[in-house]
């Protein structure tokens, strides 16, 4: 995430086990689970 000057402020980073499943099912089984928490920081942060 950044400020309104473009300085990084948070990041978020998901961590998981090995896995069979590809990185776009991935991403759109936890896309808008990762994207509600940035939100919520985001909230906090800017």
């Amino acid at each position: 995430m950044c400020s309104r000057s473009g300085e990084v402020v948070a990041a978020i980073n998901v961590a998981i086990p090995w896995s069979p499943v590809t990185m776009n099912e991935l991403a759109r089984r936890l896309g808008p689970t990762v994207q509600a928490a940035a939100n919520e920081i985001a909230a906090h942060v800017i």
